[in-house]
């Protein structure tokens, strides 16, 4: 009778540690899916301010070639 107590332990001690061993999981997913949401919500300004920089710098590119078409080539004497 001694051994099935024995073994009833043992198994509720290794069920105990299996059912830690997936909590830990589960808060390690949980952190990163908070992570990774943290990362999209910082991404979205990012994104907005690199298509405005990528404007004016076009728009930059235009009016440096439209100037250039004006400028006269340099006449040395």
């Amino acid at each position: 009778m001694s051994r099935i107590a024995g073994g009833s332990g043992q198994q509720n001690a290794t069920t105990d540690q299996i059912t830690m061993n997936l909590q830990q999981v589960s808060d390690a997913i949980d952190a990163s899916s908070r992570g990774s949401e943290e990362a999209a919500t910082a991404a979205h300004p990012l994104s907005a301010f690199s298509e405005n920089l990528r404007d004016i710098a076009g728009r930059f590119r235009a009016a440096w070639r439209r100037a250039g078409e004006r400028r006269r080539p340099l006449q040395y004497k």
